[in-house]
């Protein structure tokens, strides 16, 4: 595996990993040069918040365009009935 490999199995898995897995991949991270490892974790670690800050963002931006939505409706609901108000109006006077 390469260290970009083992570091995302590092920063996101290894809390979910049984207790063999965990001791595979110590034995692998212990033949590992550990400062160049390490900068690998903390890189894969901003990425990673980059991502989770790029996604809070998309969720705003929908929840904005959610919100939009009924009021768009209302608006429209609004509009078709003020036309058919005055339509009747216009059938009544004639």
């Amino acid at each position: 595996m390469t260290d970009e490999e083992l570091a995302t199995l590092v920063v996101t898995r290894r809390g979910v990993m049984v207790e063999e897995a965990v001791e595979a991949l110590q034995r692998v991270l212990d033949r590992r040069d550990v400062s160049a490892f390490v900068g690998e974790i903390n890189a894969t670690v901003v990425d990673l918040k980059a991502q989770a800050a790029g996604y809070e963002q998309e969720r705003e931006r929908q929840r904005a365009v959610n919100r939009q939505i009924p009021r768009a409706l209302l608006i429209v609901a609004a509009a078709a009935i003020a036309i058919f108000s005055v339509a009747a109006i216009f059938r009544s006077m004639t």
